[in-house]
């Protein structure tokens, strides 16, 4: 399994194991392709920083940060879990040790990566249909989550077959659960053409909402607004937070109700005539 940073209380350690962990993904991994993925001039940069023959400055956490792919609520954890190690005064230890259990706390959940797992995307039932498995008996697993959710019978064996291959769903005591409540994948190039896809799907129901329950049961909120040049990738991090924290509170709940939660963030390419500016 991938290193979970959540996991770990001493940083080197887990620089350790996840340089482990991409050695045996792809023995042509090496510490050379490390530095040049966050532009280091040193090839033994890591090697030495987990050894523990050379500190982290800020710029080179955040170097890391970007090498390793971290959200914004991992480079946060990581950095403060490196200044915490490399604190001189107890007060120091001290604030970033307790900024550490914080965002530890507020981090994500444990994600399973499974690239083949993009099949579960092809639209946008597909989760409900997820949902309604966990408890069910595996006898008749199919048969009630199509009746629950007017997916047909066939496609729900085919996610039921989809998640037990990738051991995301088991057996107990004669009924489904799911090992994970999240799920995220490794191939980006899968990833892609699946997010679309299900994106469309997503933006086709919705324009059948607009359409016929505007009015009724639909809620729209349409917003264009102007943000610093740096400041995207932020944005989409508090959203991304923000979605986790609904999911939280809606996983708590007895789904017996589906609805759907678009969020689009794309910087959008000015007409040419002043319009849009002052739109905005």
């Amino acid at each position: 399994m991938k290193p979970n940073l959540y996991d770990y209380a001493d940083f080197r350690s887990f620089l350790s194991d996840t340089y482990a962990f991409r050695k045996q993904e792809d023995s042509a991994y090496s510490y050379k392709r490390f530095a040049e993925q966050a532009e280091l001039g040193s090839p033994n940069y890591l090697k030495l920083v987990m050894d523990g023959d050379r500190q982290l400055t800020i710029s080179n956490i955040h170097r890391f940060a970007h090498a390793l792919e971290f959200t914004l609520n991992e480079t946060q954890y990581f950095e403060a879990l490196v200044l915490m190690s490399q604190a001189d005064l107890p007060r120091e230890k001290s604030y970033y040790r307790a900024r550490v259990n914080e965002l530890k706390r507020t981090g994500p959940r444990t994600l399973t990566r499974k690239a083949s797992s993009t099949a579960l995307l092809d639209e946008p039932s597909t989760m409900a249909v997820v949902v309604c498995l966990h408890g069910a008996s595996a006898v008749n697993a199919a048969a009630e989550a199509s009746a629950k959710t007017g997916v047909k019978r066939e496609r729900v064996q085919k996610i039921i077959q989809v998640l037990v291959n990738e051991e995301l769903l088991k057996v107990l005591d004669g009924k489904f659960e799911l090992t994970e409540k999240y799920i995220q994948f490794q191939d980006k190039k899968s990833k892609s053409s699946s997010q679309k896809k299900y994106i469309r799907a997503q933006l086709d129901t919705s324009i059948r909402a607009l359409e016929t329950r505007y009015a009724r049961d639909a809620k729209f909120f349409c917003n264009t607004f102007t943000i610093a040049e740096d400041s995207l990738e932020i944005l989409q991090e508090r959203v991304g937070s923000w979605i986790d924290d609904l999911m939280d509170h809606t996983n708590a709940d007895s789904p017996d109700k589906v609805v759907q939660l678009n969020v689009q963030l794309f910087p959008v390419t000015p007409r040419g005539d002043g319009s849009e500016a002052r739109d905005r």
